[in-house]
């Protein structure tokens, strides 16, 4: 091979790595960005989430809140209504449960 021929080569081998580790920074520095960008992306989603998560948490929250109201509202009511019968209207209330419970119901009355 030529002297001239041989040089060409080497500088031509030389430019192609100066190409390549070029390219290999570009491509690295393209990666970093995408890294950063899916970063901040997730961090983006999560604070999504956390927004989400507290809606739902305090709308659960309020749910509970007026189911248990109505629970209780209920409760109070049916307490009424008990405490206004007389004892005599409880005792045959109470009988007649008692009767399915037991087969043969004792009666002391």
């Amino acid at each position: 091979m030529e002297h001239g021929t041989l040089e060409k080569v080497l500088e031509v081998e030389k430019e192609i790595e100066k190409l390549l580790d070029s390219e290999t920074a570009s491509a690295h520095r393209w990666l970093e960005r995408q890294e950063e960008e899916i970063q901040e992306e997730r961090q983006s989603a999560i604070a999504d989430l956390d927004v989400t998560v507290a809606r739902d948490k305090k709308a659960a929250e309020t749910d509970a809140e007026a189911k248990a109201s109505r629970i209780t509202d209920r409760a109070r009511d049916l307490a009424r209504r008990v405490d206004a019968m007389g004892d005599d209207r409880l005792d045959q209330i109470i009988w007649r449960h008692l009767s399915v419970i037991m087969p043969e119901p004792v009666r002391d009355h």
